[in-house]
């Protein structure tokens, strides 16, 4: 039962700061409308994220519950997660604070700093060649927040006609077609860097994880790659079907980034490097 909450205790802030990120690209890159509103529910999400994050790291560290409210087990933890949450806190500042002329600057930002938060906390942090790590995670989510939340910003609905919706589509994957192959490389470097060795990937449950993941991202940049050829062509030619293709496509995104995100918060939580 631990293991369970924990998981998806994870998974949750994953998918927080994730979504966060995500919104935050997609407005600075004109593919989601500017709103204050979007905004602030993201840094509230975020917000929430970040809190339950905490509550549940003493319980991450001792296995149990008993210890979870024990001040003296999380002072001793705290200075792991520290510069972390002080990174998340500025990028909910950022969105929650963001309007007017500068939204778009916020919102970039908040985007940013909420990256950097995941790269200053975690396995990475334990390696040798710590600050390239760091680099390299934070590259890594900002291309994951900006891949999980195209669903949203590029879903065909009733107010966006099917020449705005190309015209993201083409903006979208003009992005992922360069962005989508550096997070998997990224993602397989650093795979390599915490397991230890390649054998590890292969030997291990942590790296047979790992491998779901990077599979998925192989899986999903095929799909980025057909809505370019296809299926922004087919919106453009006014095909009847072609708005429920795009939601076909998105939808099967979103399956398998949500794989993704379990599959890493099981190989961080429950598993870990060999």
């Amino acid at each position: 039962m631990i293991d369970a909450a924990i998981l998806l205790a994870k998974a949750a802030f994953y998918i927080g700061g994730l979504t966060a990120i995500g919104l935050g690209i997609h407005i600075a890159a004109g593919l989601s409308t500017p709103s204050p509103r979007k905004l602030r529910f993201a840094g509230v999400l975020l917000g929430l994220a970040l809190i339950l994050r905490l509550l549940t790291l003493n319980a991450e560290i001792m296995g149990d519950w008993y210890h979870a409210f024990d001040f003296s087990i999380f002072a001793w933890a705290w200075p792991s997660v520290r510069a972390q949450t002080i990174a998340m806190s500025l990028g909910i500042l950022c969105f929650i604070f963001a309007k007017g002329s500068a939204l778009r600057v916020f919102a970039a930002i908040g985007a940013l700093v909420t990256a950097a938060g995941f790269g200053l906390a975690g396995h990475a942090q334990a390696l040798e060649a710590s600050g390239l790590a760091t680099i390299a995670v934070v590259i890594h989510v900002l291309i994951a927040g900006f891949w999980w939340f195209a669903p949203v910003s590029l879903w065909p609905r009733a107010g966006i006609d099917n020449s705005q919706l190309a015209w993201r589509m083409d903006r979208f994957s003009r992005l992922a077609i360069w962005a989508v192959p550096l997070m998997i490389v990224m993602g397989l470097w650093l795979s390599v860097q915490i397991a230890g060795s390649i054998s590890s990937i292969f030997e291990t449950t942590y790296g047979r994880l790992l491998q779901i993941k990077l599979s998925v991202a192989t899986i999903a940049l095929t799909i980025g790659a057909f809505n370019k050829v296809y299926l922004t062509q087919t919106l453009r030619g006014g095909h009847i079907r072609a708005r429920t293709m795009v939601r076909y496509a998105l939808f099967t995104d979103l399956l398998l980034f949500t794989v993704a995100v379990f599959a890493v918060a099981a190989a961080t939580t429950l598993f870990g490097p060999h």
